[in-house]
């Protein structure tokens, strides 16, 4: 369990308008300042950590829009608290760092970071780093879910050409008839043609065993 001085959730009241976000810092200091300055600019804050041990759990609860993290140097260990973030819970991520190297970006990147800030934290940029973030963050995931649109689409296509070929063979059938038959089985059980194409393979496959 996290002890009271790892967790403060924030009940400051601010807008509804802006996204909510999770504050992550492990530097008093610098968490203070973050947190003055979002909540200055109307972000609400539902709470903030000094620790990543309890990220996913702390945002699962808390249900934020956007997490911001304050850090020295991103190390690996951080990198892979946010990469598994986005693998189980995606959200977007903007970090402030004090230092970088050409290696650290990358890693950032490619661990989910849609906005990597080094040095200063100036309070008049806040807001254009928050929105880049969740555009980043927004078109990303719309590639994603394109991918895996096209990637689902490509197994049904192999699903059904495995079946028209198992049909073809068993019952002497041409591929236009194979076809046909699954495309009236499908619209008799009101399921997809993939569907019913999986369940050919698997009886046929029983059969043959």
């Amino acid at each position: 369990m996290l002890g009271a001085d790892n967790l403060v959730v924030n009940s400051r009241s601010v807008s509804a308008q802006k996204p909510s976000i999770l504050l992550f810092d492990a530097d008093k200091f610098r968490r203070s300042l973050l947190a003055r300055e979002l909540v200055a600019l109307g972000y609400p804050l539902v709470a903030e950590l000094n620790t990543a041990d309890y990220l996913l759990r702390e945002i699962e609860t808390h249900t934020p829009d956007i997490i911001v993290m304050g850090i020295d140097l991103p190390d690996d260990d951080i990198l892979q608290k946010v990469a598994s973030l986005q693998q189980v819970q995606p959200h977007p991520v903007v970090m402030f760092a004090e230092q970088d190297t050409p290696q650290i970006i990358q890693k950032a990147i490619k661990a989910g970071v849609n906005a990597f800030v080094v040095d200063d934290i100036q309070p008049e940029r806040i807001n254009s780093i928050i929105n880049v973030a969740i555009a980043r963050f927004q078109s990303e995931q719309g590639l994603r879910q394109e991918l895996a649109k096209t990637k689902n689409q490509l197994h049904e296509r192999k699903l059904i050409d495995k079946a028209k070929g198992l049909l073809m063979k068993q019952r002497d059938l041409d591929e236009d008839a194979a076809y046909q038959l699954l495309r009236k089985k499908a619209m008799d059980k009101s399921i997809s043609m993939a569907a019913v194409a999986e369940n050919v393979i698997d009886v046929m496959s029983l059969m043959n065993d």
